[in-house]
């Protein structure tokens, strides 16, 4: 019977089992004790680190030998190791936070990978190339970051004359520059650095794409802040509650060992659209700027169209999104709109708008928001009712489309400079008792009026007063109880300096000072109730045309 080598002796076992070590353990000891041999032949000082936070060893580098003396030189190695054992391609992994700790160290950062059955080394230095890798796979949804030993800038030999090339004092200024750049980019797209500094002084000098985008904007300052860029074309102001600068700027006056920092960046930049709808294209120049994650193309018309970064919906599909605005503050006049006229009158269903000179950009006028599509006909309608009320058209901007009562009078204003008449534009009534009459026609009566059309354009009351033929309500009181116009024969516009006080935003005819205004442009419900306490400014005037013989004076209801 053999008996079992001293080697594969089994221990003693009471029921549960011993210390163990396992192989990464071993593979990262030996990893550890090959690395301390080879640097100590890189003439190295490995000082390794009792605790682990990122750097395994600080390295002192001591200079060549001379008279069997070595010398340290001054430079410090924060050195990472990483133990592979074997395979036909060993490879080495980094997680995020030995990515993010190798772009905040301040010493020259040095990883190395030990193959622990071949007993080889390699060695990659820090620099600009490897970074920027760090610095995108922070980024990156992957969780570990895998190199392979034979490729990735790892070297095996020519180590003295790497810590001469990578540990040069301005070598590492460039990096911690680099790594600052880095980390502010994530926050400021295309930041760069420039500093100047001389034995007394420093100065730090940032670049940015956008000048807007070194502002961090609190969530319920974000549309003040949009409007202050995009519609009225201007910085905030320091101070300006909400509005900080970028944190991560200030690392840049770290990095240039100053308390002073120039941001240049552009506001806005130039460019050439058009509008074009079937087979007609017509210029439309736009100057671009941008807010958080939008961009908008903002043109002296007023029009304001913004896109957003790609963005992830309630779905969870990313979309980019579009809407616009019509700006006031930025947007010229309409009698100073000639260079614009064409191409917003294009604004229909069907039109497209493009930002560039080819068709490779375009988009659906639609996309941007369904009411930008019927931009054109309201344009058109301005150009329209305004003047036929007399008011000038330097106090107009497309911008006052957004209030609805503008833009209601201007729809008005527009259908009887083309010849509209109040019998197109308003239903007949019946008030009173009257609208329960099943009768009515029986007691319908001519008569001739002259009544108030009332509306307000911007600060003006704007009055036009309609002269005509109407079928009125007579019960037997001779109290005038309905109205029907049938007839128009002729008007008279008044307008003065304020605006009048209306229950609807729609414009309002008032034939009895005393009776509910009748707004137009509005479907009237079959039956309303009717409370009375209404007194107009304005009263409307109504005469019967056949009279009695006694020539009796005809009563009007009022309520």
């Amino acid at each position: 019977m053999s008996t079992p080598k001293i080697t594969d002796r089994s221990p003693l076992t009471f029921g549960s089992r011993g210390k163990r070590r396992s192989v990464s353990q071993k593979a990262g000891k030996k990893g550890q004790l090959l690395f301390e041999q080879w640097a100590l032949e890189q003439r190295l000082v490995a000082n390794p680190c009792p605790e682990d936070f990122g750097v395994d060893y600080f390295c002192q580098v001591l200079s060549a030998s001379e008279n069997s003396t070595e010398e340290v030189r001054g430079e410090v190695l924060a050195v990472q190791v990483r133990s592979v054992k074997g395979g036909a391609r060993p490879r080495i992994k980094l997680d995020k936070v030995d990515a993010e700790n190798a772009l905040r160290l301040e010493s020259p950062y040095l990883l190395v990978g030990v193959n622990t059955e071949t007993n080889q080394v390699v060695y990659r230095f820090l620099d600009a190339a490897f970074a920027k890798r760090l610095a995108t796979f922070i980024n990156a949804p992957e969780a570990e970051l895998t190199l392979r030993l034979d490729a990735n800038g790892f070297q095996s030999v020519g180590f003295r004359t790497a810590i001469a090339e990578n540990c040069r004092p301005g070598v590492q200024h460039r990096l911690r520059i680099l790594c600052a750049q880095l980390c502010v980019q994530q926050d400021i797209t295309g930041a760069r650095l420039r500093v100047s500094q001389s034995a007394d002084s420093g100065f730090a000098r940032v670049e940015v794409p956008w000048i807007s985008s070194i502002f961090q904007v609190q969530a319920d300052h974000e549309d003040a802040f949009r409007k202050l860029v995009f519609e009225q074309g201007k910085f905030p102001d320091p101070g300006t509650k909400g509005v900080d600068l970028q944190p991560s700027l200030f690392r840049f006056l770290d990095v240039a060992g100053t308390d002073q920092m120039l941001v240049r960046g552009t506001f806005e930049d130039a460019l050439d659209g058009f509008v074009e709808l079937g087979g007609t294209r017509k210029s439309l120049s736009f100057r671009v700027r941008t807010a958080g994650n939008e961009i908008a193309f903002v043109s002296e018309c007023g029009l304001v169209c913004t896109i957003s970064d790609r963005v992830q919906d309630d779905s969870g599909t990313f979309v980019h999104k579009m809407g616009f605005s019509l700006s006031r503050e930025f947007g010229k006049n309409l009698d100073d709109f000639a260079e614009y006229d064409a191409a917003i009158r294009l604004l229909r269903p069907g039109a497209k708008l493009g930002f560039s000179e080819d068709d490779t950009r375009t988009h659906d006028v639609a996309a941007w928001g369904p009411s930008l599509e019927h931009l054109g006909v309201a344009y058109e309608q301005m150009v329209a009712g305004i003047p036929y009320v007399g008011l000038p058209l330097r106090e107009v901007h497309l911008a006052d489309l957004k209030n609805e009562e503008f833009a209601a009078a201007v729809t008005l204003l527009a259908a009887l400079a083309k010849g509209a008449t109040l019998p197109q534009l308003m239903q007949g009534f019946l008030i009173g008792p009257a609208a329960s009459d099943p009768n009515f026609q029986e007691r319908l009566e001519p008569a001739i009026f002259d009544v108030p059309l009332v509306m307000n354009v911007n600060n003006h009351g704007v009055v036009v007063w309609i002269q005509g033929e109407a079928l009125v309500y007579v019960n037997d009181q001779r109290v005038v109880c309905g109205f029907t116009p049938t007839k128009q024969t002729g008007h008279r516009i008044q307008i003065r300096g304020e605006k009048f006080k209306k229950v609807s935003n729609s414009p309002e005819v008032w034939v009895h000072k005393y009776w509910p205004g009748i707004p137009l442009l509005e479907k009237l419900a079959e039956l309303s109730t009717w409370t009375g306490g209404v007194e107009h400014e304005l009263d409307g005037v109504m005469t019967l045309i056949d009279l009695t013989p006694s020539d009796e004076e005809t009563k009007t209801s009022d309520g």
